[in-house]
């Protein structure tokens, strides 16, 4: 005798129902074609409807599961064939978004050392390095998202796309803000833009590893390293500029603070 509980069984039973409403919604004609075999093998051991007929009832079956097995093997056929176009329109969709992306991401690098090298200039109290606002503002892309290519990327490239070229039009709209209210830039001016293009960059990190992992970043200056590197690096030296600014107000305060506290003792 079995050593299952009841419980067990009427779970097994439970799990053997839902395997067949599967397998008989996943491939229905594949189904159809065992269940006629089935009767057909039936009518023809038991005589079924009688000796004489069983043997044409069951032909008629087998005829039929042949049917049916063919409609499976279209549909498999037709299904993969519609598989491999849709992984094809799906390659040739990020090979059509990948040289503009590329382009923008790289544009996006040079704002951010131009972004770093101002915040420098005005973190030391240098004289301005003459860039003008309008040199922070990205280019906007021309085949995203209109191209009718962009409905064939994955969900997740799609997503990819979209998070990028939307926190770059965050930067172009804090740029025409600054420029129709005259704003003053000053060092915390640079380090707001250059957090938000830190930001686009990170987002971009992931769409280069996606669209273009090993994409040079000039391609008539190889030793310039490939586009992911770039970013990277651009990342890492506008962090250190950060940190060196936090570290020169932070002495220039206790400098401050050990000036004050001497005056008052002289006054003493």
């Amino acid at each position: 005798m079995s050593d299952r509980t009841p419980s067990e069984i009427g779970d097994g039973l439970v799990n053997l129902r839902e395997n067949v409403t599967t397998f008989f919604r996943g491939k229905p004609n594949l189904a159809m074609a065992a269940i006629t075999v089935a009767v057909g093998c039936v009518a023809i051991l038991c005589h079924f409807p009688t000796r004489e007929s069983a043997a044409s009832l069951g032909g008629a079956l087998f005829g039929a599961a042949a049917l049916f097995t063919g409609a499976w093997v279209s549909e498999t056929t037709k299904a993969e064939a519609e598989k491999a176009d849709a992984a094809r329109r799906m390659e040739a969709a990020r090979s059509y978004f990948t040289p503009e992306l590329a382009r923008v991401v790289a544009q996006h690098v040079f704002i951010l050392g131009r972004l770093t090298a101002n915040f420098i200039a005005a973190s030391m109290k240098y004289q301005s390095l003459g860039d003008r606002l309008t040199a922070f503002r990205p280019r906007k892309p021309l085949l995203y998202p209109s191209a009718h290519q962009f409905q064939n990327l994955s969900e997740t490239d799609a997503t990819l796309l979209v998070e990028f070229y939307d926190a770059s039009h965050g930067i172009a709209e804090t740029v025409d803000a600054w420029i129709e209210n005259k704003s003053a830039i000053d060092v915390n001016a640079y380090n707001v833009l250059m957090q938000e293009v830190q930001h686009s960059l990170k987002l971009a990190r992931a769409a280069v590893a996606s669209f273009c992992p090993n994409k040079q970043f000039s391609p008539i200056a190889p030793a310039s390293g490939t586009l992911a590197e770039r970013i990277e690096a651009s990342i890492s030296q506008s962090q250190v500029a950060l940190q060196a600014h936090i570290d020169r107000a932070a002495a220039a305060r206790i400098a401050a603070e050990r000036a004050s506290a001497a005056l008052g003792q002289k006054k003493r």
